[in-house]
């Protein structure tokens, strides 16, 4: 799986932690675009270069061509230097999964061997752009274990098993370079200290951790393996499905994001409305039952609130969950009856039995008509937009015909449920 952009194509590429972080780069200069490496609101580094040997700066938007992968990215630059006279020198990057960590390497391979690590090129950089906030100053060289470890006092560190020196030509920015011939690459990792930076690059470092995230990646990628007779179909689906992987994250416990870069929350009505597609379809069952087991221990439980029994439309930890929908419990309960459907784990019922019952006792005593129609706000259902966060910009009435649909379905998956239940 390899997707090649060319000089002039204007594409926009991402990948996630897994956790609260992504890593977003367009082919034009990040600088520019808004792209980099977010935490929530936080950006930690803004930008990635190349510095050759006549430290110019900023190459990376005269690529020749961007190789994009699952485990990462290759930029690969034809411009001769004295080292290396055919010019084609290539930049990787990995956003770790579950790690909140880049690995880095620079190389004169045109192709991304993901087997092994990189020969590094004498007399040409590894650069990177920290957003100025995070930016820190100075750094300081240490020796951690077995990794040498330079680090700034914004909490961002940089290890390594062989040797290097790291230059900062300004506050914003620093170059690495290998001392010796070869160099396996460089971890990057930011914490809320040096200390806590530190320890942790080098201990990537020390374990290689690009080789578990490869090995992450080559799981799912396999696991996604399909065969219709037309590779580039085959491709897209897989790509398809990676891509909606890197949305299921563990932010503030377990979800699946919205979109990219706008709604890095766990929304209750997209993710119960992705949940099959991108968790199911994959095989990755141990997670869709994390996210439905996640959202249920937020319902609202408080008879005296007027979401009674809700599921959250969105949740930011504990002490920031939102209620706001007619549609999000209903899509829960049909996503769990899905769940249900790939995997025969009726265990969860459990668990999550009570939480459909809940569901659907509140609805019905609270929320329906004479005629048992399930009753909602202007702005409950997925046409939620409001402005000025007043006034509904597309107001449905309270009787939505896609809600009753739902409230129907969830009705007779709650009378499935409590048959198989006994």
């Amino acid at each position: 799986m390899m997707i090649r952009i060319l000089p002039g194509d204007f594409r926009r590429m991402a990948w996630t932690d897994r956790k609260n972080g992504y890593f977003e780069l367009l082919s034009c200069s990040a600088d520019s675009c808004g792209g980099g490496y977010f935490r929530g609101e936080t950006r930690y580094l803004a930008d990635v270069f190349l510095c050759p040997e006549d430290h110019a700066d900023l190459y990376r938007i005269n690529a020749a061509e961007t190789l994009v992968q699952p485990e990462g990215m290759t930029v690969i630059f034809n411009r001769p230097s004295s080292a290396h006279p055919s010019g084609s020198l290539g930049l990787h990057v990995s956003l770790l999964i579950n790690e909140q960590a880049f690995w880095l390497s620079l190389s004169a391979s045109r192709v991304f061997d993901s087997s092994r690590g990189s020969a590094a090129v004498p007399h040409a950089g590894f650069g990177l752009v920290f957003d100025s906030s995070l930016s820190g100053g100075r750094w300081t060289r240490a020796e951690h274990g077995s990794a040498v470890v330079w680090h700034n006092h914004a909490g961002a560190a940089i290890a390594s098993v062989s040797p290097f020196t790291v230059e900062s030509p300004d506050r914003d920015r620093a170059v690495l370079y290998a001392e010796g011939s070869t160099n396996p690459g460089w971890y990057l990792a930011f914490e809320s200290t040096p200390e806590r930076a530190c320890a942790k690059a080098a201990s990537l470092a020390a374990s290689d951790a690009v080789c578990a995230h490869r090995k992450s990646v080559a799981e799912f990628v396999d696991s996604c393996a399909l065969d219709t007779g037309d590779p580039a179909f085959d491709s897209a689906v897989k790509w398809a499905r990676f891509s909606g992987w890197m949305l299921a994250v563990n932010d503030h416990g377990p979800g699946i994001w919205a979109g990219l870069p706008w709604f890095r929350d766990n929304w209750g009505r997209d993710t119960f409305i992705a949940l099959s597609g991108i968790l199911l379809t994959s095989g990755r069952f141990k997670e869709a039952r994390e996210v439905l087991v996640s959202f249920a221990r937020h319902q609202n439980k408080d008879p005296e609130s007027p979401d009674w029994g809700r599921i959250p439309n969105r949740f930011r930890g504990s002490n920031d969950v939102i209620y706001n929908t007619a549609d999000g419990t209903l899509w829960f309960i049909r996503s769990l009856w899905e769940y249900l459907q790939y995997t025969g784990d009726l265990e969860i019922l459990e668990e999550l039995g009570p939480t459909v019952d809940l569901a659907l006792e509140s609805d019905a005593a609270r929320r329906t008509d004479l005629n048992g129609l399930l009753l909602h706000g202007d702005a409950d259902t997925w046409m939620d937009a409001r402005i000025r966060g007043n006034e509904p910009w597309s107001p449905r009435g309270d009787r939505a015909n896609d809600i009753q649909s739902l409230w129907y379905t969830a009705l007779v998956i709650g009378s499935r449920i409590a048959r198989l239940k006994g």
